[in-house]
């Protein structure tokens, strides 16, 4: 499910690319839920059986103890496009960023045992488990 400050104007190519992939990729439900709190789209994101929440805001999903926790309890993983200025980026940016990664991203949702957080930095992306980042967090208070 994408968050909502990605634009819907990304689902449509998502799934063309994701879809072979084995991946479906639907909108945040903006009505009746505009303006949630992130607690919030989690909990949406469970409601709707999503996977994983495609987000772009790394403020908190790539980077609160809070959010890892609440995440992992929903069973939620959470894609976050890293960019300094998301807001600004382009939708063709944004998907240049993810589409290359769908066939590694479906693989590793399929075969997860946890909720991950997955991130896309430019041509990279990365896998971890919340549970692991968790307890570094914890280790580092």
């Amino acid at each position: 499910m994408l968050d909502q400050n990605l634009t819907h104007e990304l689902v449509p190519d998502l799934n063309t690319h994701g879809n072979k992939h084995g991946l479906d990729f639907i909108p945040f439900p903006v009505y009746p839920h505009h303006g949630a709190l992130d607690p919030e789209v989690i909990r949406i994101a469970q409601q709707n059986d999503a996977v994983a929440i495609l987000t772009g805001d790394k403020s908190d999903f790539a980077a609160k103890k809070l959010y890892f926790g609440l995440l992992l309890r929903a069973g939620v993983s959470a894609a976050v496009i890293r960019e300094y200025h998301l807001e600004v980026t382009s939708p063709e940016l944004q998907l240049s960023r993810i589409t290359p990664h769908l066939r590694r991203v479906s693989n590793e949702l399929r075969s997860a045992s946890e909720p991950l957080q997955i991130t896309f930095r430019k041509e990279r992306m990365q896998v971890r488990g919340l549970q692991e980042i968790i307890e570094e967090m914890e280790e580092r208070e």
